[in-house]
């Protein structure tokens, strides 16, 4: 993840702007302060309405029971919050359980489906129990939070961060939360400071177990280094040219095209450099003669 580079693919309205989001089923889901609950297009940053109800703060998917879950909170008190299901076909909600003096402003499930939330008013980070509505704290988050963020479990590495508001630094920061503890370690500061109200991690809905088998040509060709920083060399054997190397295709693992390449005509390595590389899981397309073959690569 590179924080301090932030690409706009779209223009929000600050009069129904993102209050959470999450990624579930190759989707970005987020919903509103309007109460809308939408897709996102990753390209377009379009939005898609899917049902309209409640002002959320928390979105969160859990992939093993395939349940989308929501909290809020009572907007006149501030001392109860609740708990939801939400149909991700019709947005159809159902409260499934009211969680007294606490006010959950975020929301994330880790791939075992543990719920993580974090109540707004110091900052702790609690587990939720979807079946009991059992809330247990487990720590402070460790920095002078601000106002409602987003909570996101990245489901490739495992770990759990928040798009977090510091209102010492009066900045907007990426920080790693440790699930054990609750406090969290600031991994870098969002572009101009900016404050992100709502975080999506995009992650493949079943990670390979391997790759594509090659019956030729697969063992010939090396890349390095791998993990790279997004810059990194192909060794391809000296005869024949290329192996029949013909070009190359990046794509993440939403299958979005980061990047295609004419190999060219002569022998040896070939040095590819992404275009502004973010951290996370690529594939590369070999594009042979008579054969694609497929490899994961690693940006960190």
């Amino acid at each position: 993840m590179q924080p301090q580079n932030l690409y706009q693919i779209a223009e929000q309205s600050i009069d129904n702007w993102l209050t959470s989001s999450t990624w579930a089923e190759d989707n970005w889901y987020a919903t509103t302060s309007q109460g809308d609950f939408v897709t996102i297009d990753t390209i377009t940053g379009e939005r898609t309405i899917i049902n309209n109800s409640w002002f959320y703060t928390g979105l969160a998917y859990n992939d093993n029971n395939q349940t989308m879950y929501a909290v809020n909170y009572d907007n006149a008190v501030y001392e109860v919050s609740y708990l939801y299901t939400l149909d991700i076909t019709t947005g159809e909600w159902t409260i499934i359980h009211e969680i007294p003096n606490l006010y959950f402003t975020m929301l994330a499930c880790s791939n075992d489906g543990t719920l993580y939330a974090v109540e707004g008013v110091n900052f702790n980070l609690y587990t939720i129990n979807p079946e009991t509505g059992t809330a247990t704290q487990i720590g402070y988050l460790g920095y002078d939070a601000i106002y409602s963020q987003d909570l996101e479990y990245d489901k490739n590495q495992d770990k759990l961060f928040v798009a977090a508001f510091n209102f010492n630094e009066n900045r907007g920061e990426l920080r790693e939360v440790n699930t054990e503890t609750g406090n969290s370690t600031l991994i870098d500061i969002f572009e101009g400071g900016a404050e992100l109200t709502a975080f999506a991690i995009p992650y493949p809905i079943e990670t390979p177990n391997k790759l594509p088998e090659i019956e030729s040509y697969d063992n010939n060709f090396s890349i390095y280094p791998n993990p790279s920083n997004g810059t990194f060399t192909i060794e391809t054997p000296n005869s024949p040219a290329r192996a029949g190397l013909l070009g190359l295709e990046i794509t993440d693992i939403t299958g979005k095209t980061i990047l295609t390449m004419e190999a060219t005509e002569h022998n040896g390595a070939c040095s590819v450099a992404l275009p502004l590389p973010l951290q996370g899981i690529y594939f590369l397309k070999l594009i042979l003669e008579n054969q694609i073959i497929t490899k994961k690569i690693i940006i960190n």
